[in-house]
């Protein structure tokens, strides 16, 4: 109980992040994300509602606000790995997993290409009878590109959802996830999910159905 009551006291506080309304549109800005790949959702104003004193992205703790609760487990691989597993523990009851066992699995964009390898090699993928049984990463980038920069990953994104093909600019994405993602979703069904996000609240997903190549600058 006394969680609970702290749970709802920081969500009064943090300038009246509703609980129910607010994560009911998140929760739509990720499936619209889902269903059209590559398009850039914001939930900006929404997470301007979280504190500002979080010593960590907004952004983050409203997705996980959103999607976590006592039923599922979680991962944090960032360097804000010492303070977000915390608060997702004491809002959202969400116990932390190793990462072969987690359901979401925070990481930074960023990460060298070492580290990348090591986490999609262990997370869950799924099986071709329960598909669903797979992690769904989470990755903070620095933005998505409206115009051409010097630090972006154009990528062509093709399937399900799309029209024809799709386009998007990522600053803050290291090689390395894209040659593990399309390595990890080489079975179809079985695979994982990403969902980009940054910290002004803007978030793209990029689902194992999605067809995926980088086109050269």
């Amino acid at each position: 109980m006394e969680n609970v009551k702290e749970w709802a006291a920081a969500l009064e506080t943090s300038d009246r992040f509703d609980a129910v309304h607010d994560t009911q549109h998140i929760y739509r800005a990720l499936l619209e994300a889902m269903a059209f790949p590559g398009t850039v959702q914001d939930i900006g104003p929404v997470i301007q509602k979280l504190d500002d004193s979080l010593a960590f992205n907004r952004t983050a703790a409203g997705i996980a606000l959103t999607l976590l609760d006592a039923e599922v487990s979680h991962a944090v691989q960032m360097a804000e790995a010492a303070l977000l597993p915390d608060y997702i523990r004491r809002m959202t009851f969400s116990p932390v997993a190793p990462m072969n066992d987690a359901d979401y699995v925070f990481a930074d964009g960023d990460m060298d290409a070492e580290a990348i390898a090591r986490i999609i090699q262990s997370v869950k993928c799924g099986t071709h009878e329960g598909p669903d049984a797979s992690a769904t990463l989470l990755l903070k980038v620095t933005g998505f590109a409206e115009e051409q920069g010097t630090n972006e990953r154009r990528l062509a994104l093709s399937g399900p959802g799309i029209a024809i093909e799709n386009e998007c600019r990522v600053v803050g994405l290291t090689a390395e996830w894209l040659t593990e993602r399309e390595r990890a979703n080489g079975e179809y069904p079985v695979g994982i999910d990403l969902i980009l996000y940054n910290g002004e609240g803007h978030l793209v997903a990029l689902p194992r159905t999605t067809n995926l190549k980088e086109v050269e600058r």
